[in-house]
């Protein structure tokens, strides 16, 4: 469309230059005949056609090459076709994964046109906004075209016809969309809800949210747009970077699995100080029992199994020191740390605001083994998206193999990579069931759901304590993966696991894992 404008533009030019050019010459002939002072006449009719010229180059300059938001911001407010189009076209719904439920529609309140969204907050860094003087964000500015009709036309303004756009199926459930949100009550975080065998989003959630039904209030706006303690209108849930602490240590077990290693570490009651530091590392019950008092007697020898159950830094951050840096980053990259993460859609302007944040694991070959004990635990050189976390421990649900998250309902499902072995994701998937069942993910034990999780807690300064709960359920033949994460969460997941369990409970209510349904999920 671009490449069709500056062509009509430069048609444009290009005719009135030659037709300027050819009155010069008619004038210039007309006076050489009848008046001898014709040369000054023509150099001042020159003169005149080169400053309109300059005009003409200057104003297409602007025009085609020099827009910015500054630009597009003044041709929504001034150039009154923007107004026209919006007034005239009924812009289609957005719809959830039901289509009985609307997550965007437009309604007319005393005569005048209102886009409304019926899940405010809950979804507003996902459905975003549409507004003439604001713009657009989310869903709602990515596939505004889609919505508004492609069969739409400038000819159409002087027909008192009104226009409908398309409506959009999206893959999420308004129902789970909406219990994770007000699951974070104040805390600020991010949820991802996935099907992972599809890529299916069911729900992203970056709290907290932003008020979308009152975008064009001028109060209302301002305090948004300056509210930046807490952040409301940045997406948490693709663009947030955090350590990901004993989250990370699934990728350190499928290493060590894939490399049958089967080395058992004894984690001692006064931590592990790699070479190279002064900074030990414990296992967290020792500052628990602290607080109360108490002596920290130490877990002593733990293999694999039973380390993962207890989330012992001490066994792991020795395991990926046994491993070494090299085996570590290969695995790490595996789970996409250092990649570029996409998503299943041709619409790029989603893919350019959507984007993942890629995923950080240290690159520097002359890492320390200090540095390399805390990032196999997940601290230091190591952060991740809450995206990228549902995306890994999905293809550990979905028999190691990773498919790309989708937003579009109807879009063919696009896989991705395998990660892992099928047998090291059967392993790991025996491993996290146990985590719930018997270790530090106990807070999600759901009567009737076999859930398989893994806890986390990270520091961060600014945030206190990252706490994470990624899991999937059921183990065996996962319907849903998930991950969450929530800032000043407390330690072992706590808030995290709270916000998941809910999360699972409502799925739980919904018929995900009921047999019968599995069809439809």
């Amino acid at each position: 469309m671009k490449i069709l404008y500056i062509f009509l533009k430069f048609i444009y030019i290009f005719g009135l230059t030659v037709a300027s050019i050819n009155i010069l010459i008619a004038t210039a002939r007309h006076i050489t005949r009848e008046v001898k002072s014709g040369i000054i006449f023509f150099s001042t009719a020159l003169f005149f056609f080169l400053l309109f010229l300059s005009v003409l180059i200057y104003q297409s300059k602007w025009q085609l090459f020099c827009k910015d938001e500054r630009m597009n911001q003044s041709i929504r407010l001034f150039d009154r076709r923007e107004w026209l189009k919006d007034e005239r076209v009924e812009m289609g719904k957005i719809l959830d994964r039901t289509g009985g439920e609307n997550l965007a529609l437009s309604i007319r309140i005393n005569n005048q046109k209102k886009r409304i969204y019926p899940l405010g907050k809950a979804a507003s860094h996902l459905v975003g906004y549409w507004d003439i003087e604001r713009g657009g964000a989310g869903i709602e500015r990515c596939y505004h075209d889609f919505l508004v009709g492609k069969e739409f036309n400038f000819l159409n303004y002087f027909s008192m016809k009104k226009q409908k756009g398309k409506d959009l199926h999206l893959t999420i459930d308004s129902k789970l969309q909406h219990e994770a949100y007000s699951s974070f009550g104040e805390r600020c975080g991010a949820a991802v809800v996935l099907i992972p065998k599809t890529g299916e989003v069911l729900c992203l959630v970056s709290s907290p949210g932003f008020p979308t039904n009152d975008i064009s209030d001028e109060q209302t706006w301002m305090s948004i747009i300056n509210n930046s303690e807490e952040a409301p209108m940045f997406n948490r849930a693709l663009k947030g970077r955090y350590p990901p602490g004993s989250v990370f240590k699934i990728v350190t077990a499928a290493a060590a699995i894939e490399n049958n290693f089967n080395r058992r570490f004894y984690c001692a009651p006064e931590g592990y100080l790699p070479s190279g530091t002064k900074r030990r590392i414990f296992d967290i019950e020792k500052r628990i029992y602290e607080k109360k008092g108490k002596i920290w007697k130490g877990h002593g020898y733990l293999d694999l199994e039973s380390a993962m159950e207890k989330s012992s830094n001490v066994y792991f951050s020795k395991l990926g020191v046994a491993l070494g840096r090299e085996t570590i980053k290969k695995y790490a990259e595996k789970f996409g740390f250092n990649q570029k993460l996409k998503w299943n859609s041709t619409n790029d302007l989603f893919k350019k605001d959507f984007s993942i944040n890629t995923g950080f694991f240290s690159e520097y070959e002359d890492i320390s083994e200090s540095d390399l004990a805390w990032a196999s635990i997940g601290q230091q050189r190591v952060l991740v998206s809450p995206m990228q976390v549902a995306l890994f421990t999905a293809a550990i649900a979905n028999d190691g193999i990773l498919v790309y998250p989708k937003i579009e309902k109807n879009k063919k499902d696009k896989k991705g990579w395998r990660l892992i072995k099928k047998s090291t994701a059967k392993r790991l998937q025996d491993i996290l069931r146990n985590v719930v069942k018997n270790g530090t993910g106990f807070r999600v034990n759901i009567s009737g759901l076999e859930v398989a999780g893994k806890t986390g807690t990270a520091e961060k300064a600014g945030m206190g304590n990252i706490s994470w709960f990624t899991a999937f359920a059921p183990y065996n033949n996962a319907r849903i993966a998930l991950a969450v994460v929530v800032e000043n969460g407390g330690y072992g997941g706590e808030d995290a696991a709270s916000i998941a369990k809910k999360i699972l409970i409502e799925a739980k209510n919904q018929g995900y894992f009921d047999k019968q349904n599995s069809d439809k999920f």
